[in-house]
């Protein structure tokens, strides 16, 4: 939800302005280190959501979230 309502204000840029977010919100959780890089390649913001709900959905239906 942060990530669209930043796309609402900034558009694709928002990619880039929420990256350091979106990496916070793994802090810790198996993965982390791989969806960082994922999300630091992400140059668009649809691209940055994709990565986003990968990560956790995937970490959701595997137990490790």
């Amino acid at each position: 939800d942060h990530i669209r309502r930043m796309d609402l204000h900034a558009g694709d840029h928002a990619a880039v302005l929420m990256r350091n977010a979106a990496t916070w919100y793994c802090k810790g959780l198996p993965g982390a280190a791989e969806f960082r890089k994922a999300v630091n390649s992400a140059t668009t913001t649809s691209a940055l959501m994709k990565v986003v709900k990968t990560f956790f959905l995937e970490g959701q239906k595997t137990g490790a979230l």
